[in-house]
């Protein structure tokens, strides 16, 4: 092996071994951020703000109907819910208008928005509800309708919304296996990896399937705006609010189970979206988990390899110190893993029943890392996403063209209309009515003035 083999395997295992000391310790951190908020009790409201939450909808599962239904039961005084649907025909729609017609006593609304043409069909149904609210809403609260939320949800979202400072406040899922099979497990414990990174950061990020933000503040940053023809409505949302200099609280208490079953098809599709929505959107916190994944799963295999090849050679200690290496880094991600459990063990109910994804996230958690290595590779390339049967094309600068639907009568790969050279080599920015303009001013003082007048 040449020099400059083991100086950049060197490289990697240096990185490996910092970055993770440094996942160590923010898990540590959060795992006592989360503990205190574990022992809180739940937020009192005087019902003088009234919210209004947001819940876009699109086909029925088996557990479509139950997740909607916990959306009625919440216990916070004065909400109303906008369920918003694409069309008519979606299999959603008789299951919502049932739940209304059996929870009359909650103030809900069904709001058809129509196909999308220019923006992502989840981003086109938020505008739709936007755009019809009432005059007496004060806060806006978004969720997915795949999280089945307790009934202290919607009080915890929404308690210290419009303070000082506080731009918004967010939630996370917390994933729950339906089946037992590999690819669920990969699924759940990669996403649970990254629900437990949250804490008390500043600069964190909005997640769409559970935050809130004051009506004002939502206005005054000019949020809907900058929604305008993108895909992504809380990476967008979250660096708008960072742009302003306001926070994004995390809150422990809202982490949503979410039931999940994977297929080896469907756990390719969604990991490497998320992750090339992410690159077009946040390059920042792209790189960052590029980065740690590689230097980890680099180091660790590559170990592996090492010591394999040494293997019966004793005289040389390559293959020993390799060995120590590859251990190193594997007691790591599991004591991280096992602080990952002790900090849903005390937020997410049902935790006896995932004992399988609980041991698997322990003891083969380098099988998870090499799956995410190789979806960063994957999502480092390519603009197309594909997205409950919608097919987008992302441009550098985030705006978006709907390609077409898997249900039209068509051929994909569709060709691109001629705005892709105008997105690709012309105007790239936002239109400038879609662009959010911020005053020169400070705008938490700005913020805390609109909010308390």
């Amino acid at each position: 092996m040449t020099f400059a083999f083991w100086t950049i395997f060197l490289l990697f295992a240096f990185a490996a071994l910092v970055t993770g000391t440094a996942h160590l310790i923010l898990l540590v951190e959060n795992h006592r951020f989360w503990k205190v908020h574990q022992r809180r009790s739940a937020p009192v409201e005087n019902g003088a703000a009234k919210v209004n939450l947001i819940v876009p909808c699109k086909g029925a599962n088996a557990n479509t109907r139950k997740n909607l239904e916990a959306f009625l039961f919440q216990d916070h005084p004065n909400f109303k819910i906008t369920f918003v649907a694409e069309e008519w025909q979606d299999p959603c729609v008789d299951t919502i208008r049932e739940l209304q017609s059996e929870h009359r006593y909650v103030d809900s609304v069904l709001v058809i928005a129509g196909k999308s043409t220019d923006s992502g069909q989840k981003v086109h149904n938020l505008i739709a509800a936007v755009e019809r609210l009432t005059v007496d809403v004060d806060i806006l609260a978004f969720a997915d309708a795949d999280i089945t939320p307790k009934p202290t949800w919607l009080r915890w979202l929404t308690a210290g919304v419009g303070r000082e400072n506080v731009g918004a406040r967010t939630g996370f899922r917390w994933m729950v296996p339906s089946d037992k099979t590999m690819p669920t497990m990969i699924g759940v414990s990669l996403n649970n990896a990254v629900a437990t990174c949250l804490g008390r950061g500043r600069r964190g990020l909005v997640w769409g399937g559970s935050w809130a933000i004051h009506r004002q503040v939502f206005e005054h940053l000019g949020i809907r705006e900058a929604w305008t023809q993108t895909l992504s409505d809380d990476l967008v949302a979250s660096r708008t609010i960072q742009l302003a200099n306001l926070k994004v609280q995390f809150e422990p208490q809202c982490l949503c189970p979410t039931e999940i079953t994977f297929t080896w098809s469907s756990l390719f599709e969604f990991v490497c979206r998320q992750l090339r929505i992410l690159r077009m959107y946040s390059p920042r916190q792209w790189w960052l988990g590029f980065i740690n994944t590689a230097s980890a799963q680099v180091a660790f295999w590559g170990s592996l390899m090492i010591a394999i090849m040494n293997f019966g050679n004793s005289t040389a200690s390559t293959g020993t110190w390799a060995i120590a290496l590859a251990a190193l880094i594997y007691a790591g991600a599991s004591v991280r893993s096992a602080i990952r459990q002790s900090m849903g063990r005390r937020l997410v109910p049902d935790w006896r029943k995932q004992g399988r994804a609980r041991r698997y996230d322990l003891w083969l958690g380098p099988i998870s890392g090499a799956f995410g290595l190789a979806m960063f590779v994957l999502s480092s390339v390519g603009h197309r996403i594909t997205w409950s049967n919608i097919h987008y094309y992302i441009s550098k600068g985030g705006r978006i063209v709907v390609l077409g639907r898997s249900l039209d009568k068509r051929k994909w790969p569709v060709r691109l209309p001629e705005r892709k050279k105008e997105l690709e080599h012309g105007n790239t920015a936002m239109p400038e009515n879609a662009k959010p303009h911020f005053p020169k001013t400070n705008h938490s003082k700005q913020t805390s003035q609109l909010t308390n007048s």
